[in-house]
């Protein structure tokens, strides 16, 4: 049985891709922690429900953490984050076609055209992308003045509907007279904060009472024309409040500037998704055509990722390729060398035998030499004597 080693991690945002060895086999294997199908989406769906929430990168980090997961970088995070508003965006803007051209309808049903082009009522409403919490304003009119008519605002505004509850009830004493009611809904705010010049007596009973007149402060910041505006056409802001509730739903609490790098009109975007769509949104908007288009550009966008990580490895192999094929080349030429070497030691020792051969054969020669000497001179020796 082989042994399989554990050689590395490599992360993907929250998916990993662990690499083994096999001794056996000499073989890598590749273990995904999500199928193939899965893998983009699960690190856009987190960073979805992310922007969904209301919190940032670091938010993130700290409940992945928790869950024991492993965590994208910040410049991935980042990344994904404008794919998924990317889409948000195409399918709002989808959505907001679509109204439009259902209002367009509904107003040359009813007869609004002005020189032919019909016409809507639009709500409009703003407000800061990050709260400041009684300090840190930044407009130029100055902080007394807000605060000044924040405090007035609050004591004051209760005061309303008794003035039109009272107002409506006089009037129905009275009789009905339509144009009495309506300056007395008019003069209402002026009752409520302090001015009783055009009050009437028969329901106002503070006007020997010296009040304060907190009327010509409303007047500079166009608070009071407005409260006057709404009680006698009797329009809301309704629509624009729920819409900015589910803005800082979206943005925290409006606790953290997101205005940096287009993540807070991205979160606009979802909260005017969730608006329109209520608490299914997201299902509507996975299902959407544009979304899948998207999501064919985000694959296609891996692949292009594949294919540079696939040339990468391809270069790294060649690589080793040269590097080995280079260390071929040089152990060839050591071998020949060696070889080169070995042969000249050969040569040297077979001349060296070569050269005691003949030395031996010379010595031989000369004591053959030398004992013939020898006879031939005992012989004579010999001879000598006889």
């Amino acid at each position: 049985m082989g042994e399989m080693v554990f050689k590395k991690e490599v992360r993907r945002g929250i998916v990993s891709c662990f690499h083994y060895y096999c001794s056996t086999c000499e073989k890598d294997l590749k273990i995904y922690t999500h199928s193939e199908n899965v893998r983009i989406e699960t690190n856009k769906m987190l960073v979805w429900v992310a922007n969904s929430v209301g919190i940032g990168y670091a938010q993130t980090e700290q409940l992945v953490n928790i869950l024991n997961l492993p965590m994208m970088s910040s410049k991935y995070y980042r990344k994904i984050e404008t794919i998924v508003g990317e889409e948000w965006e195409l399918i709002l803007q989808k959505e907001m076609t679509a109204a439009g051209e259902e209002e367009r309808r509904q107003a040359i049903e009813a007869g609004n055209l002005e020189k032919g082009i019909p016409f809507i009522t639009v709500i409009i409403d703003g407000g800061w992308a990050k709260r400041s919490y009684g300090h840190g304003f930044r407009k130029k009119t100055g902080k007394l003045l807000f605060l000044g008519t924040r405090r007035i605002l609050k004591t004051h505004i209760p005061r309303l509907s008794i003035a039109v509850r009272s107002a409506i009830s006089n009037n129905s004493k009275e009789g009905s007279d339509l144009q009495q009611l309506r300056q007395d809904l008019k003069n209402g705010p002026y009752h409520v904060f302090g001015d009783h010049k055009n009050c009437r007596i028969q329901y106002c009973k503070r006007q020997d009472k010296q009040e304060m007149n907190h009327v010509p402060l409303l007047q500079q910041s166009d608070i009071f024309s407005e409260i006057s505006h709404r009680l006698t056409t009797n329009t809301t802001t309704n629509y624009a409040e729920r819409y900015m509730s589910l803005v800082s739903k979206f943005s925290g609490g409006k606790r953290v500037n997101y205005c940096q790098r287009g993540s807070y009109f991205r979160r606009c975007v979802g909260a005017g998704l969730s608006y329109n769509n209520g608490p299914s949104w997201h299902n509507s908007c996975k299902k959407s055509t544009k979304v899948q288009e998207v999501h064919k550009t985000a694959k296609r966008v891996e692949k292009v990722h594949k294919r540079a990580r696939k040339v990468h490895k391809t270069a790294k192999v060649q690589k080793k390729c040269k590097n080995s094929a280079k260390n071929r080349k040089s152990a060839k030429k050591e071998k020949k060398k060696m070889c080169k070497k070995g042969q000249k030691k050969q040569k040297k020792q077979k001349k060296r035998q070569k050269k005691k051969e003949s030395r031996n054969v010379q010595k031989g020669q000369k004591s053959a030499k030398q004992a013939e000497k020898c006879e031939k001179s005992a012989q004579t020796a010999k001879s000598a004597k006889k």
